[in-house]
């Protein structure tokens, strides 16, 4: 009797130690990926508003985005990522359950949309070094488009000053260019007094690396003239 009572006591351990360590762990499941190279803001979009929709049906789940850069293309990453910010805010969705995470860089740039379930761990992935600094570049480099009508509503949106802004700190070879597109003087230089104040006293850019450009305003046959704003990096011009 005391050998059966034995024998009973170790086949309970046994079988509650193969639950216990043969169950593997829950983990976090790819459910979008696009290559930044070829998408569009429409799938930007989309992607987003179907991992936001995934994090609707799951209240515990939480979402992981990770963004890899392009070794080509030392911007790219940043308007990927400035971007999908950008879509978050227009859809009025929370960031509060989705953690935005920057990678490395490939051999083309690349984002992965990621749901970990319940006691899941976020997605492995290789950290990147994501300090705003380009190479020396003997071409200007548009970052930040404005403009008074939007021709592709909802989807067109501008990267934020922000990021403009961080290129300029992190990169002193270069000046940043703004050309204005409107047909009054007058509206021309308060706007070029408004964006002194932001970019200057606010983000602390020396004013010696602004120049400020003015241009006839732009047109467009379905709305006929309208303004508009380029943010330009350039090598700095000699004086």
């Amino acid at each position: 009797m005391k050998r059966e009572s034995v024998f009973f006591i170790f086949v309970v351990l046994f079988f509650n130690f193969s639950i216990c360590f043969g169950q593997e762990k829950t983990k976090a499941v790819l459910v979008e990926k696009m290559s930044g190279a070829t998408s569009g803001c429409e799938e930007h979009q989309g992607k987003v508003e179907s991992l936001y929709g995934r994090l609707l049906e799951d209240p515990d789940a939480l979402g992981y985005i990770i963004i890899y850069g392009d070794k080509n293309d030392a911007y790219r990453k940043y308007y990927e990522e400035d971007r999908i910010k950008q879509i978050f805010r227009l859809r009025w969705y929370s960031l509060d359950r989705v953690t935005i995470l920057r990678g490395g860089d490939l051999n083309t740039n690349q984002t992965e949309f990621w749901v970990a379930p319940k006691g899941a761990d976020g997605p492995d992935y290789e950290q990147g070094i994501w300090d705003f600094k380009l190479p020396a570049q003997p071409k200007s480099l548009l970052v930040r488009e404005f403009q008074t009508v939007d021709f592709d509503y909802p989807c067109y949106r501008q990267p934020s000053t922000n990021l403009y802004t961080q290129f300029l700190l992190a990169n002193p070879h270069l000046e940043g260019q703004i050309i204005i597109y409107d047909d009054s003087i007058g509206n021309f230089r308060r706007k070029v007094k408004e964006l002194t104040k932001t970019l200057a006293d606010d983000f602390k850019i020396l004013k010696n690396r602004l120049k400020f450009i003015n241009k006839k305003s732009k047109y467009h046959k379905s709305v006929g003239k309208y303004q508009a704003e380029e943010y330009w990096l350039a090598p700095k011009t000699k004086k």
